[in-house]
């Protein structure tokens, strides 16, 4: 308020000064321009008199008004500066946003993998012992800052994951965002983290998840080897489809792009709405959906029906918008059928044309998950926990291993993400070291306050831990997401003789 106020009057000073002079010139106009030079000079009497007087006063008055005006100005500094973080913040915040999008909404897709407003999600990935394409678990980012510093997850996002999804986003990382791009993303995650007693709530659910996970482990393999199975005969069968695959890819097209007599005025001609809606129906009838898997061999089969004299044969959609594809009201490009079917026809010609190559892809990835079956890495055996540690107590060491699955498998168990058929044993190491006892007793000196301290905390970059351990920051701190009692117990289960996984006791001998 009072910087503005010394700012109008600033401006009524100026204005006043400004007129003064275009005043004086206005009243000079008229009179013989004599030379500066050539003028003679003012009397002494002119000079120390009424003009002297009159500089003087307005430099007195001009320095009264400098003396009073600069420390009122300095006094909105404050809010002046604040007003400034304010629209900084704002900024940053919209821009982290837009960059956060998924694909479709113009983003970089975070909100893609780990779900709207990060409350986890999935994300597709190739892993790479199989060349298996799985549905990897992207985990929750609204409970982050409890767990990592600002600065840790700012490295997660330069560098990424190795051996996960998650890219490196940052310049120095190899990515294509500059240090304020990744800082306005640090900005909007920020402001989606959940009060800490909403991510306190979030605890017995975490560990329902994982208890499902371990009893639906044989099924979720099973239907993972029968996804395989299918990939290696679509790579087998495919080259029996391709003549008739090329003929009909070939006839759709040139129907599609016909431009006779379009009756009904719908941007379609009378010869393809006479000629495609049959042709459709004869690819749906080679069988090709019997090759589908999720995220692999898309099969898409649309039907179509088409009425030359009707716009729109469905009651829903212009028959050229469904043919052809449109944009919707929120500028999303919508797919049309044609472009839906003709994908799925190149995907059968592209396997028939390198089948050799397609068919070693999944036969190295049915090898691999048909060793995973014999070997059952994925299987904890609870009891043997109980027995081992929590004398016989089974709730009490199934607590333990879903605390540990839903909390430090992602990083110590490998594959953990990818689902069961790709895990190594429970604690056996992944992206962070293996945990299989001894390991926790040596390390930390067999002192479960140590231990406990340490996953309370979590580790700092450069800084001690345990027995000889130095902090790369990687360790996160699990001290504002779960309460002490769940902490003894992970301390408890790392620290006793066996995590429960095949041929784990005493130590893995």
């Amino acid at each position: 308020m009072l910087s503005g106020l010394v700012m109008v009057v600033a401006a009524v000073v100026a204005v006043g000064w400004l007129a003064y002079l275009v005043a004086g010139s206005v009243r000079g106009k008229g009179k013989e321009d004599v030379a500066v030079n050539l003028r003679p000079g003012d009397s002494n009497e002119e000079l120390e008199g009424k003009r002297l007087d009159t500089s003087l006063v307005w430099s007195v008055a001009f320095a009264a008004f400098l003396a009073l005006s600069i420390p009122i100005y300095f006094l909105g500094e404050v809010d002046r500066q604040a007003g400034f973080e304010d629209e900084f913040y704002e900024t940053a915040l919209e821009h982290g946003k837009k960059l956060s999008a998924t694909t479709e909404d113009g983003g970089l897709n975070c909100m893609g993998c780990h779900g709207a407003n990060y409350v986890g999600g999935a994300a597709s990935y190739v892993e790479p012992r199989s060349n298996v394409t799985v549905t990897w678990s992207a985990p929750r980012l609204d409970t982050i800052f409890y767990r990592y510093s600002r600065e840790e997850v700012k490295f997660w996002l330069i560098y990424g994951r190795p051996g996960s999804p998650m890219p490196a986003w940052g310049l120095e990382g190899g990515g294509p965002l500059n240090d304020q791009e990744i800082e306005d993303i640090l900005t909007h995650m920020e402001s989606l983290q959940l009060p800490q007693d909403e991510a306190l709530a979030l605890i017995e659910g975490d560990l329902a998840a994982a208890q499902r996970s371990l009893e639906g482990a044989d099924a979720s393999v099973a239907a993972t080897l029968a996804d395989q199975q299918t990939l290696v005969s679509f790579a087998l069968d495919a080259p029996q489809y391709e003549t008739d695959l090329l003929r009909l890819h070939d006839e759709i097209t040139a129907l599609a792009e016909s431009e006779g007599i379009d009756v009904d005025g719908d941007g379609v001609s009378d010869e393809a709405e006479n000629g495609l809606p049959a042709l459709f129906e004869e690819v749906a009838s080679l069988g090709l959906d019997q090759y589908a898997v999720a995220g692999v061999t898309n099969v898409d089969l649309p039907s179509l029906d088409l009425d030359p004299r009707n716009p729109v044969t469905n009651g829903l959609l212009p028959d050229g918008d469904l043919l052809y594809g449109y944009i919707d009201d929120e500028g999303h490009e919508v797919e049309g059928v044609l472009s839906r079917l003709i994908k799925t026809m190149q995907l059968f010609e592209i396997a028939a044309q390198n089948q050799e190559r397609t068919l070693d892809r999944f036969q190295l990835g049915l090898d691999f998950l048909e060793g995973a079956v014999e070997d059952e890495l994925w299987e904890v055996d609870v009891q043997a926990v109980a027995d081992a540690t929590f004398g016989g107590d089974v709730d009490t060491a199934q607590r333990a291993v879903n605390l540990f699955n839903a909390n430090c498998a992602r990083c110590h168990t490998t594959g953990y993400s990818a689902g069961p058929a790709f895990q190594g044993p429970i604690g056996g190491g992944g992206f962070g070291p293996s945990l299989l006892p001894p390991r926790a007793l040596i390390q930390f000196d067999a002192d479960p306050e140590l231990l406990a301290s340490f996953l309370i905390s979590g580790s700092e970059e450069g800084q001690p831990y345990g027995v000889n351990g130095i902090g790369r920051g990687y360790m996160p701190a699990f001290g504002g997401l779960l309460p002490r009692e769940d902490i003894d117990l992970l301390v408890a289960y790392l620290m006793g003789s066996t995590l429960g996984g095949p041929n784990l006791m005493e130590g893995g001998s």
